[in-house]
């Protein structure tokens, strides 16, 4: 490890897609993280869809 740098933990909350992005970032909130990351996979029907989400 490079001097002055300090090893550090990590975990998860029990967030999942059943609750409201609101909800999400209130548990997250609560379990006071450092760092918020939500990640999303969408999907289509036809599978021949292409492109990108951001928001």
């Amino acid at each position: 490890m490079m001097p002055g740098r300090k090893r550090v933990g990590w975990g998860k909350c029990g967030a999942s897609s059943m609750n409201r992005f609101e909800q999400r970032t209130a548990i997250a909130e609560a379990a006071g993280g450092d760092l918020f990351v939500s990640i999303h996979a969408n999907s289509a029907p036809r599978h021949k869809t292409r492109g990108i989400e951001i928001y």
